[in-house]
């Protein structure tokens, strides 16, 4: 890793000038969209005061988010050339973007957190005036305490709620948020009319010297949500502005994962083409081949390819690495993996989950269940508090699942417990929390793994099924701890569940030892014909794989087609220990 920590600062603050003139999406009206795209008018009404405005069904509230001086995103592009005196040829830009977003409940009133201003507009202040892009934090800072006043919104406290990123919002206990009143109305807040669209407007204006012209100058976009919903701002800017701003200002705590990320060297020798059969055979050895495995059908196990992929994934991301082929490095903590759609990425991700749970349960065997929570009360607020868990078992094992794609991300999140998501037919018995997943996720589901969070509305309806609904964790584990006779049973339960575990490890492990064998004598290639007969014919016999899928001393001739056709060291036996 290089030592020049300006090397890193010039490229952070680079990585921050793109964020910063990132131009935001303006939402556009779909087929079948049951949103509401009303471009407003001077003598039109508003849509929280006219009166003919659609009724919201039941349980829903209307949502409005107000796009103001709606430009063309060329429009923009053109002004910053502009300001930077670039006449290079770029291609053209399309769509539209906006100087600011507003969202209103039903009443047409703001919230403390709902307001956000593009950080384009103060990079352009900045660019013209030649300041210094640490300013634009504070410009951004001023610019939320500027609108507080505009739109004579009342800065609201834990107590009264509020429902900002800042304070977390208030939950009450059926899980909405306490910041709305029953009917929609946000405490203390005037409803926005003309005068404040208008004083909005020509601050925008002023901010970009009237040179961004704007054919429409509010665009309200309406949409029904939930009755406890929270208004909360739309993404405008990068969430990388205020981490990249931290690193900048002390550049020496990076991480080695950024530092890597961030190297002038790349280097080239640490990647593993998986379509070279050498490193994909030595990446494929059982060694490296983890005991959990996604509750999928057992008999479609994962081909070369994803094996291998998953093997070098764990490899690397585990602290140390064994010596197993090229593939296995000392942990960097990061590790890249590119493939097209349709090849396996997220089953790379339920496969990294899987070995995730069964690492945990491994370190648990080896503690003392008894105490596995700490004996001081952690407390949070007033009556609230926790006993922290024991390190040692739960460990750093949460995962991240992050995307610029937020449907995407949902739509992982949410798969993971579905009980669709697994072969119910072999693991009839698979259960983890599944009736309080069931009430998180409002679907079927095997078990509680994931949580979809983000904006506001996802994370009060989260902590809504996880604590407050009826049948949620909280109540089942007030059950669990009120009845002594079912605290028997859960330690009885327990210790008969730890004894399969680890009668299962143990048998995974023999078959393992084999494969290992195996893999060995066939990567050293010469004098090993005898011994790779023997191991193979353990491997078809005792566990039941299918010799198409044994690799063996024909691999190197087989076509990139017929390699990614095996499914190696993977059978029905294997595949439900």
């Amino acid at each position: 890793m290089p030592t020049n920590r300006e090397h890193y600062r010039n490229i952070l603050q680079f990585w921050r000038s793109a964020e910063i003139f990132t131009l935001p999406d303006i939402p556009t009206s779909k087929r079948k969209d049951s949103r509401i795209f009303t471009p407003l008018k001077p003598d039109g009404p508003l849509p929280w005061e006219d009166d003919t405005f659609p009724v919201p069904a039941a349980e829903k509230q209307w949502k409005h988010t107000l796009y103001f001086h709606v430009v063309a995103k060329e429009a923009v592009v053109e002004l910053l050339a502009g300001l930077c005196g670039s006449a290079e040829f770029r291609e053209p830009v399309f769509g539209q973007t906006c100087l600011s977003a507003l969202v209103l409940n039903q009443q047409g009133q703001p919230a403390e957190r709902s307001y956000s201003p593009a950080a384009f507009v103060y990079g352009i202040k900045i660019l013209r005036e030649k300041g210094d892009p640490e300013e634009l934090m504070e410009l951004l800072r001023k610019a939320q305490e500027d609108y507080m006043e505009r739109f004579q919104v009342p800065v609201q406290t834990a107590e009264h709620g509020g429902g900002g990123a800042a304070s977390g919002g208030a939950t009450s206990e059926n899980g909405g948020a306490s910041s709305a009143s029953g009917n929609g109305e946000t405490a203390g807040s005037k409803r926005v009319d003309r005068v404040m669209l208008r004083k909005e407007l020509e601050l925008l204006r002023r901010l970009v010297q009237n040179k961004l012209t704007t054919t429409t100058p509010v665009l309200c976009v309406s949409e029904q949500v939930s009755v406890g919903a929270v208004a909360e701002a739309p993404f405008l800017n990068s969430y990388f502005l205020n981490d990249l701003n931290t690193l900048i200002a002390d550049s020496t705590e990076l991480g080695q994962p950024l530092e890597m990320f961030l190297s002038p060297e790349v280097n080239t020798d640490a990647r593993v083409n998986l379509l070279q059969h050498r490193p994909l055979l030595e990446s494929l050895h059982p060694q490296q081949m983890p005991a959990g495995r996604w509750p999928s059908h057992p008999a479609h196990g994962l081909y070369s390819a994803q094996q291998a992929a998953l093997n070098i994934t764990l490899t690397n991301l585990r602290d140390g690495g064994g010596e197993v082929g090229r593939s296995c490095r000392r942990s960097s903590g990061l590790l890249g993996i590119n493939g097209p759609p349709g090849t396996g990425k997220t089953t790379l991700l339920r496969e990294v989950i899987a070995d995730v749970v069964v690492n945990r349960a491994e370190r648990l065997l080896k503690s003392d269940v008894e105490r596995l929570f700490a004996a001081a009360r952690t407390p949070i607020v007033d009556a609230l508090g926790y006993y922290p868990i024991n390190r040692a078992v739960a460990g750093n094992d949460g995962i991240v699942v992050s995307s610029n794609n937020n449907t995407a991300i949902e739509n992982i999140s949410r798969e993971l417990p579905a009980l669709k998501s697994i072969h119910r037919e072999t693991f009839a018995e698979a259960d983890y929390f599944s009736t309080q997943a069931a009430v998180l996720y409002d679907e079927p589901c095997w078990g509680m793994l994931s949580a979809t969070l983000g904006k506001a509305e996802n994370r009060n309806g989260f902590v809504s099924g996880l604590w407050y609904k009826h049948g949620s964790f909280r109540h089942f584990l007030r059950e669990q701890y009120d009845d002594p006779v079912q605290r028997v049973r859960n330690k009885e339960n327990y210790s008969s569940t730890a004894r399969e575990l680890t009668a299962l490890l143990k048998e995974y492990e023999e078959f393992r030892a084999v494969a290992v064998a195996y893999h060995d004598a066939l990567l050293q290639e010469v004098g090993q014909a005898g011994k790779l007969q023997a191991l193979g014919t353990t491997l078809v016999t005792d566990w039941g794989i299918l010799p198409a899928d044994l690799p063996d001393r024909h691999f190197m001739e087989l076509s990139t087609a017929e390699i990614q056709r095996l499914v190696p060291y993977s059978s029905e036996r294997v595949n439900t220990l």
